[in-house]
């Protein structure tokens, strides 16, 4: 069943995270330089000729159609999910390491180890989404050359990531002559941005903005890890009219026909009984030498059920995989400590931010699906610990019962009271994850915060309120009732 987590967790993963020219003049910006720490990127890793290491092509992929169509019409099960399982080790195998968690392919990510004016065609492959629009308007505030955008293998556990992110700081530090940095960290990215401030401390840290973070982990990977899958027909119709819902109306009517909720129920209640029963199958060949030893994976899992995870991950194989285990146990160190990590920083008095979107279905092929989420990750988890409705319900009475009428979101589906950080911490409904695209208000609003000097407050601004409302286009506008 390993193998087959392995298709569940890349379809997770790729409904994740994607500025202008550089300026043309010198900036005469004389402040902290901008460091970005980008999310999880699944499609970043490359060979050492540029190509893609993990490629999703017709050639990969209809073999293993017409074998699981042959198998189901045979009603051969077993065939059905060796057939998957040969599948995803053809898809996935170039990110699989050895028993020592090292990377059995060479491929790695493009780096960028300068400021972004020594990137001048950065933008013509990046274009300006997600974190790349969070660095253009960056550059648009302090100009490129005082711009650094961290990319790192997220197969890399924390500490190595934490070392590599130093040296960038370091370099941002000595080619700017300035000894503080400016950080916005994006989905994995805070982890990244803890895991630097657990070993290197906060001496170079002027702020840090946590967008959409994984600051408690992600209940996706926490349950597919567990091996906790059960795709629910509830969620797969919330999801997959999500996919549509900017689609033509022939497309729109299709999955009309497909997404019945009872057909799907039956159909739902079939695969899960075949996951169950065929879990051990699955595990002995494999996902535990490719997805199982992506350490920056592990870096998401919710501390809550990282020992679990890595029971049933690796079992009685542990003795097989020393220096993993041995990384496993002080990466178990460091996420425990991730709400005393953040509470250092305040308590040094660097401003944070937490941006928190919320009001989109998670994909729905785990036991906690139905979590509010921003598609990628949960609201409780970007936000430091909200109370959240589940997706398409609201708060119930108990939920709210005794709680100020400004911590409860207008729509009732949100409770803030019980983020560690209520003050510093924002919600915006219907806004995707990582959502900071080039020219829009979300962006403006992280360049807001990038840019202050002293800690913002969800009271300091009515443009920008505790709970907010995104458009199609990002525009944002304070939550109302609905």
């Amino acid at each position: 069943m390993k193998k087959l987590i392995s298709v569940l967790l890349c379809v997770v993963m790729l409904f994740g995270c994607i500025v202008p020219a550089f300026a043309a003049e010198e900036n005469d910006y004389d402040g902290a330089p901008v460091v970005i720490v980008r999310g999880f990127d699944f499609m970043g890793l490359h060979y050492e000729d540029g190509s893609p290491a993990l490629t999703f092509s017709f050639g990969n992929i209809f073999p293993g159609v017409v074998k699981l169509l042959f198998n189901m019409v045979l009603g051969n099960e077993i065939g059905m999910v060796n057939t998957l399982v040969d599948t995803a080790n053809t898809l996935f195998g170039p990110i699989s390491a050895d028993n020592d968690g090292n990377s059995i392919e060479n491929i790695g990510v493009t780096k960028y180890t300068g400021s972004l004016a020594e990137y001048p065609d950065f933008y013509e492959t990046h274009g300006y989404d997600n974190e790349e629009g969070v660095l253009a308007t960056a550059i648009d505030e302090v100009g490129a050359e005082n711009c650094y955008f961290f990319t790192y293998d997220w197969r890399q556990t924390p500490r190595e990531l934490a070392e590599q992110l130093n040296t960038l700081i370091e370099t941002a530090k000595e080619e700017t002559g300035e000894d503080k940095v400016r950080l916005v960290s994006a989905s994995m990215g805070t982890v990244v941005a803890c895991a630097y401030m657990y070993y290197y401390g906060y001496d170079s840290v002027y702020n840090c903005i946590f967008l959409s973070g994984a600051l408690n982990g992600i209940y996706t990977i926490g349950d597919l890890f567990k091996g906790e899958v059960a795709f629910d027909a509830e969620g797969l119709v919330n999801f997959l009219n999500l996919l549509v819902q900017d689609s033509n109306p022939f497309v729109k009517f299709l999955v009309k026909l497909v997404a019945n909720e009872k057909l799907l129920s039956v159909l739902c209640g079939y695969i899960n009984g075949m996951v169950d029963e065929h879990k051990e199958l699955v595990f002995d060949k494999g996902m535990r030498n490719s997805f199982g030893l992506a350490m920056g994976l592990w870096s998401m899992c919710p501390d809550a059920d990282f020992d679990a995870c890595v029971e049933f991950m690796f079992g009685d194989c542990k003795d097989e995989y020393p220096l993993v285990m041995a990384e496993l146990a002080e990466m178990r160190n460091f996420l425990f400590a991730t709400e005393t990590i953040v509470d250092g920083a305040i308590a040094r008095g660097i401003p944070v931010a937490f941006l928190s979107n919320y009001n989109l279905p998670m994909t729905p092929v785990n036991t906690r699906c139905k979590a509010q989420g921003d598609r990628v990750i949960e609201t409780y988890g970007t936000s430091f610990f909200a109370t959240a409705a589940d997706y398409g319900t609201v708060l119930t009475d108990e939920q709210i019962a005794g709680v100020a009428e400004e911590y409860i979101s207008p729509d009732r589906i949100i409770n803030a009271s019980t983020c560690r950080y209520p003050a510093y911490t924002w919600f915006i409904k219907d806004a995707a994850h990582v959502a900071s695209d080039y020219e829009t208000d979300y962006a403006a609003f992280v360049a807001w915060l990038l840019m202050s000097d002293t800690q913002k407050t969800v009271y300091d601004n009515a443009k920008y309120p505790r709970f907010m409302l995104s458009g199609s286009d990002q525009t944002l506008t304070p939550a109302t009732a609905e």
